[in-house]
């Protein structure tokens, strides 16, 4: 009897043994996706535009959300050389590329909707769509959506005939001067320091006012232009040889502004620290894709005047 009842206590003790082991296991292994937001808290974020470590082969078994088993649906709005269509219907340009390369990396498909950039910044409120192409940071959009670091850059210029070796730093120095724009927001106070007189404002609203812009210029209507540096540069390869003898006076208006890849915070409610972690992954493989040069290839694709240093930090306005 003695010798049965210490079989039944040897084998209780083993059971225990086992049960307890796998208890703490259960209930003390870190759970990635609930603690991807605190650990980016806790970690100082990297400078705009810096590269981290190179890509490494990921684990994506944390990431649970958005699924993988389906595309992510996205809106883009129309912006050349950033986002735009071929004359088949398929998207691409530089954001919709550089955008589709990281999701590719991190295990997602994309397929792009598009809608007017104002209807895609409405979208990303609710919880229709998990994402948009990059736009600008800033102007209250952080409080709906959530940015990642730098895809590209805008950087606003004055453009003139290259016969003309006029050069500005203030906007007192373009008095007298016509200068063409349209109905956007430069920033710096363009509109405002034209408006008061400083200089004499061409406005045109058309469906692509940068082309107009180039012939008025050349036609001698006007003195000068505003356009963003790359969005012109592309326009002036495209309709080479009329518009070759167009350049930019290299003195921004306003400063660079980032362009960043938009995630929809409602989209993510209640899944946080899955955000966290989808950005996370995103940054990183953005970071590498720019540490090859990937990057940097898709911006010469597209004749973007946009460069990045070694350590994949963008320069503007880069060289002509």
């Amino acid at each position: 009897m003695k010798k049965n009842l210490g079989f039944v206590a040897a084998i209780l003790l083993i059971v225990g043994i086992i049960y307890s082991r796998s208890f703490f296991l259960q209930n003390f292994t870190p759970d990635y996706a609930e603690t991807a937001g605190s650990v980016e808290q806790a970690s100082p974020a990297p400078p705009v535009g810096a590269v981290l470590a190179p890509s490494q082969p990921l684990d994506l078994a944390p990431l649970t959300f958005p699924p993988r088993s389906e595309p992510l649906v996205m809106p883009a709005y129309t912006w050349p050389p950033f986002n735009l269509k071929d004359k088949t219907g398929r998207w691409q340009g530089a954001d919709v590329e550089i955008v589709e390369a990281v999701l590719g990396r991190m295990g997602y498909r994309v397929e792009w909707v598009e809608l007017p950039f104002a209807r895609a910044l409405e979208e990303m409120k609710s919880a229709k769509f998990p994402a948009m192409a990059p736009c600008v940071v800033g102007g209250g959009r952080e409080e709906y959506i959530f940015f990642s670091e730098p895809v590209a850059s805008i950087y606003s210029v004055l453009w003139k005939k290259k016969s003309d070796d006029f050069s500005w730093q203030t906007y007192d120095d373009l008095a007298g001067r016509v200068i063409g724009a349209s109905y956007y927001h430069y920033g710096a106070g363009f509109l405002e320091a034209g408006e008061a007189g400083k200089f004499q404002l061409d406005m045109v609203a058309a469906k692509a006012p940068e082309v107009i812009h180039f012939r008025k210029l050349l036609q001698g209507k006007s003195d000068m232009f505003i356009c963003e540096l790359s969005v012109c540069s592309y326009l002036r390869y495209q309709h080479a040889p009329e518009f070759d003898q167009v350049d930019y006076a290299p003195t921004g208006v306003g400063p660079t502004r980032p362009f960043c890849f938009a995630v929809s915070r409602k989209y993510f409610e209640g899944r946080e620290g899955q955000m966290h972690a989808f950005m996370d992954l995103f940054n990183q493989e953005l970071a590498a894709l720019a540490k090859e040069g990937e990057r940097q290839k898709i911006f010469n694709k597209y004749h973007m005047l946009v460069q990045v240093d070694e350590q994949g930090s963008i320069i503007v306005p880069g060289e002509k």
